[in-house]
C-alpha cells in the first residue's frame, strides 16, 4: 500500500464522525481509522493508515482504542479487521485474535477480532 496509495478508497460518507476517528500531531493529521457496522452486528475496522513516520509512537494503537470505542457506541459486541500479514503482532497486542485466513485482491490477509465486552470509552471533552 505505500508503494500505491491509490488502493486506500474511502467513500466520502465513511470519512465522517460516526465512521471515522483521526489522529493529530502538530494540527496535522497523521492517521485515520474507519469502522463500519457488518450486517451480522458487530463492527470492522475497515481502514487503518499511520503516516510511516509516525510510527512505533503509539499513534496506531490509540486509533485502534478509539475505533473500539466506535464499535461500542453502535452496540458491536466484537471488533473485526483483515489485517496485512505483516500487522498481525501489531493486532495481537492490541488483543486481536487471529480466527482465519481470507484472500484479498493483493494478497492473503488475516482475519481478526477483539471482543468488546466490558470495553469502556470516555466522551470526549
Amino acid at each position: 500500500m505505500l508503494a500505491d496509495p491509490g488502493l486506500i478508497r474511502l467513500p466520502p460518507e465513511h470519512v465522517t464522525p460516526g465512521h471515522a476517528v483521526v489522529a493529530e500531531h502538530g494540527g496535522k493529521a497523521v492517521g485515520f481509522a474507519v469502522v463500519l457496522q457488518r450486517a451480522d452486528g458487530d463492527a470492522e475496522l475497515d481502514g487503518l493508515f499511520v503516516d510511516p513516520v509516525h510510527w512505533r509512537r503509539g499513534v496506531g494503537r490509540e486509533l485502534v482504542i478509539r475505533a473500539r470505542c466506535l464499535a461500542v457506541d453502535r452496540g458491536a459486541a466484537r471488533l473485526w479487521v483483515v489485517a496485512n500479514p505483516a500487522a498481525r503482532a501489531f493486532y495481537e497486542s492490541c488483543g486481536f485474535r487471529h480466527v482465519g485466513d481470507v484472500e484479498t485482491q493483493l494478497r492473503m490477509a488475516h482475519l481478526m477480532n477483539v471482543d468488546l465486552a466490558g470495553v469502556t470509552c470516555a466522551s470526549p471533552d
